[in-house]
């Protein structure tokens, strides 16, 4: 079936594809965040709690990227940004959050973004970022503070998370590689259409443990979708336009 979209799962072997109008990103075999040019396909790996493995081929629907990377992070309470930091996808675009010392749990945070992030106040929305422990530090809460929604996650193994409950259970947590997870929680906005995308550590500072982070990201839908890389405005990845072909069937 021409044009039908896929969320990152396995493609059937008879299904293949045609074009994309945009660039968009997958994960290499060993995690690394990469990009492909348009109208290039993408065949993406995962980690299976031993090794990765390949997913098969991508199909995505269209999505767009409505948190601007150039404005992140836009502050920091009872703690430190430092900037240039080693990211995901092999770059220096990380940067490092870490709550002063004596600070208690969900104490320290750092603001990701208030700018328009949501397309409306009626359908599920995914807000979602790459986090990293630093110095031994792996609890983290993800809090959209204007529509009191929050999870906090594990970091460590393949990931975990210990409470979704604001969020209907709709958590979502990666491990990508290199002590990097990709994290995320989805959601229905129902008090306004501008998030207060916050990270709070959920650690007892010490002033040198903390976090890393890189690649935020609001979409409408309730999966993470591949990240979509913006500047100083809202971005679109194309969809994936595919065909299935003819398979012969036994007699």
């Amino acid at each position: 079936e021409a044009g039908k979209a896929y969320s990152g799962s396995y493609i059937p072997s008879d299904t293949r594809f045609v074009s994309r109008a945009s660039e968009a990103t997958y994960y290499d075999e060993t995690g690394i965040i990469r990009t492909a040019p348009a109208n290039y396909p993408r065949y993406s790996h995962k980690y299976d709690g031993r090794k990765w493995v390949e997913t098969g081929l991508i199909l995505e629907g269209s999505a767009t990227n409505r948190v601007h990377q150039n404005s992140i992070p836009s502050g920091a309470y009872q703690s430190t940004n430092t900037y240039g930091q080693p990211a995901p996808d092999r770059s220096n675009n990380a940067f490092q959050n870490i709550p002063n010392s004596g600070t208690s749990p969900g104490g320290a945070a750092c603001v990701i973004w208030s700018g328009t992030g949501f397309v409306n106040t009626t359908s599920r929305h995914t807000i979602s970022i790459y986090a990293k422990g630093v110095n031994g530090f792996d609890r983290v809460r993800l809090h959209d503070n204007n529509n009191n929604k929050s999870v906090i996650f594990n970091l460590n193994g393949v990931g975990s998370f210990e409470s979704a409950g604001s969020v209907n259970n709709l958590a979502h947590v990666q491990f990508i590689g290199d002590g990097w997870y990709r994290i995320g929680m989805t959601y229905i906005p129902q008090t306004n259409t501008s998030p207060y995308f916050q990270m709070y550590s959920m650690e007892t500072g010490n002033g040198s443990g903390g976090f890393q982070f890189f690649g935020a990201q609001t979409e409408e839908g309730d999966k993470m979708t591949s990240f979509i890389y913006t500047t100083t405005s809202n971005v679109t990845r194309s969809a994936d336009v595919s065909t299935s072909l003819p398979t012969a069937r036994k007699q």
